[in-house]
């Protein structure tokens, strides 16, 4: 039962396919305006650009964590990659928190936004063997335009997903 790990960037690449397919429920109308795909060390510029695109629906996916988790039997060592990433979400900017937050009549509101993404992608395999997402917690936050001391800042929700990324079986070798 050999099995080889699954490229990080191949599952994010389909996170981000799988969320730009992504529909507001009973309509066809997109959940997101855009999305995309953010280098772990461009968080800061991720986070900006959140805060400079107001008119937009947005969820920018960023890598985070990996893990193994190995088991020695003999001469066989078993490992398996599970990895972690976020997915950051913005609404259209509105003047009020609450409707920014909680929706209003042009908009959905972060929060539904959010419940959306995690109800969607949970359990979704995204076209890979044995890849199942799995939501692990998120929380709100706001973000300021730097360039304007008067921005009241836009609200968004920083959601942190999980996933089996295949396992490896090998024989122990010396190199």
């Amino acid at each position: 039962m050999s099995q080889d790990f699954i490229p990080t960037l191949s599952i994010l690449n389909a996170v981000v396919a799988a969320v730009q397919a992504l529909t507001v429920p009973e309509s066809e109308d997109k959940l997101f305006d855009e999305v995309r795909l953010y280098d772990a060390t461009d968080v800061d510029k991720a986070f900006a650009d959140l805060a400079l695109n107001r008119q937009k629906k947005l969820c920018f996916v960023l890598p985070s964590k990996h893990t193994y988790q190995s088991q020695l039997d003999g001469s066989k060592l078993d490992s398996a990659k599970r990895i972690n990433f976020a997915c950051l979400v913005c609404d259209t900017d509105r003047k009020t928190g609450r409707e920014a937050l909680f929706g209003g009549d042009k908009n959905l509101g972060v929060i539904a936004l959010q419940e959306e993404l995690v109800d969607q992608l949970t359990g979704a395999q995204l076209g890979l063997r044995w890849v199942v997402v799995e939501p692990v917690e998120g929380d709100d936050f706001v973000v300021f335009d730097e360039h304007q001391s008067s921005d009241p800042g836009r609200k968004g929700w920083f959601q942190l997903f999980s996933t089996r990324a295949g396992r490896a079986n090998r024989s122990i070798q010396r190199l």
